[in-house]
């Protein structure tokens, strides 16, 4: 990998940021269980972007560490930010030791100018002896 030469630490892993998390789960129906669950994190969060961006990346957020990774796509960076995280998740029980359960969570978070969205869909089977 090239080198980078910012100025700035590389400890891209060293995150500080505090996070509010709301649950709740209703009973619907003596085998179907709905959730829902809120957080509120704000402070260092983490990205990745290639090494060709690393550049623009300075110019456009606040970027408090960055490293190189082959990992993560050629480069890691930290930087303080906040995230909003909403998920509706449901478990439907199909007997004495399986389910099927199911959800979604949406995430909205930024930096100054930067918006970043992602959305996620799950459903797993689980079996329990």
């Amino acid at each position: 990998l090239p080198v980078i030469t910012s100025g700035l630490p590389s400890n891209v892993y060293d995150l500080e940021r505090s996070i509010f998390t709301a649950l709740g789960n209703y009973q619907v129906t003596p085998r179907f269980l709905g959730s829902i669950r809120y957080s509120y994190l704000n402070g260092d969060l983490s990205g990745e972007c290639t090494v060709e961006n690393v550049g623009f990346l300075l110019k456009v957020i606040d970027v408090t560490a960055h490293t190189l990774d082959r990992t993560f796509n050629g480069c890691r960076y930290r930087f303080d930010g906040y995230a909003n995280i909403l998920g509706l998740s449901g478990s439907y029980a199909l007997g004495p030791h399986t389910a099927i359960n199911f959800g979604s969570v949406w995430s909205k978070g930024g930096v100054r100018r930067w918006l970043y969205r992602q959305n996620q869909l799950f459903v797993n089977f689980s079996y329990r002896r």
